[in-house]
């Protein structure tokens, strides 16, 4: 007898606070409710990574970190699933949810990275909904949580047939303009096969 399997596992990070840890359970919980409604795992990895995006408690999305000239904000986020399909952005301005859009860029394109305003172009022209960030929100919530930030959060799942894995980040505190992590990059900051899912994150 065949059971059916499911699984899914999210982290905020390699330097988040354990007292936050319910906000990736929290992603986890999302995740899984799609996944009992019949949705992929590539689509409750995504909801998940989304969720984490939303808490300024993680860095990504609006808990993201102010680039060297102490004003630029600028994000990476990617999926994969275990049949080689992958999309990521890199260096995206304005956005709270990068995550959307590397999860268009897998969909949509026979393309597998999108930089800069060039990823959000990519975005209107598929007609992918954009929440726009605020960077003064961003400066904000900095003020308040003097705290280190922790580094790129994540998640993986397993529907019964296929994985699935999703990152975002919002990027290493006062780094140059225009650097890239590990988080875009297929087999360093994540991977899928056939027989699971990495999702990484380091503190830096």
């Amino acid at each position: 007898m065949n059971v059916f399997r499911r699984a899914i596992l999210n982290h905020g990070g390699s330097g988040s606070d354990p007292k936050d840890s319910d906000g990736p359970q929290l992603a986890a919980k999302t995740g899984m409710e799609f996944m009992k409604n019949g949705e992929s795992a590539l689509n409750a990895v995504v909801k998940a990574v989304r969720y984490l995006e939303d808490d300024p408690r993680f860095n990504a999305g609006i808990g993201s970190r102010l680039r060297a000239d102490g004003l630029t904000i600028q994000l990476d986020a990617s999926c994969m699933t275990s049949n080689g399909k992958f999309g990521a952005v890199a260096s995206v301005e304005g956005i709270l949810n990068p995550i959307d859009i590397a999860h268009g860029v897998l969909l949509y394109s026979p393309h597998i990275l999108f930089v800069g305003d060039d990823a959000k172009n990519f975005a209107d022209e598929q007609n992918i909904p954009l929440v726009n960030l605020d960077n003064s929100s961003v400066r904000t919530k900095q003020r308040i949580n003097e705290q280190s930030a922790c580094d790129t959060v994540g998640a993986v799942a397993f529907n019964g047939n296929t994985f699935a894995a999703a990152l975002s980040s919002g990027g290493v505190e006062n780094a140059a303009i225009g650097r890239v992590g590990d988080v875009p990059l297929p087999g360093c900051g994540l991977y899928c096969g056939s027989l699971g899912a990495v999702a990484c994150t380091r503190r830096w």
